[in-house]
């Protein structure tokens, strides 16, 4: 699968609406996937999915999130990836393995790099 070209952070000014709010870099699980508020005095909190929020389209690159509570006026959200620094994959030597073995791999360095 092919990777946009960019930083994997979004962020939306609220207008008090709870979405859905669209983030366009693939997002392999919810846990890759950080959402924080900044209320109007400054304060920063990390939103938990399920709770806070529900996010659909993960294993695209066509994510949104949508949050219980609208996001108010004065209010940043910002959605960001973080994917887990870890090579699980293994590869034996003269073995055969498809291509999309290693685009897998491939693709999760660049995500790694992108971040």
């Amino acid at each position: 699968m092919t990777r946009s070209v960019g930083t994997p952070l979004v962020s939306y000014d609220g207008s008090g609406s709870t979405g859905p709010f669209s983030f366009s870099h693939y997002v392999q699980s919810s846990s890759h996937l950080i959402v924080t508020k900044i209320d109007s005095v400054g304060a920063k909190s990390t939103l938990v999915d399920g709770t806070n929020y529900t996010v659909s389209g993960l294993g695209s690159a066509a994510v949104s999130v949508t949050l219980t509570v609208a996001l108010a006026v004065g209010e940043t959200l910002t959605l960001y990836r973080e994917s887990p620094a870890e090579q699980s994959q293994d590869v034996i030597n003269n073995s055969s393995f498809s291509s999309a073995t290693v685009m897998r791999m491939v693709d999760r360095t660049v995500d790694m790099v992108q971040e």
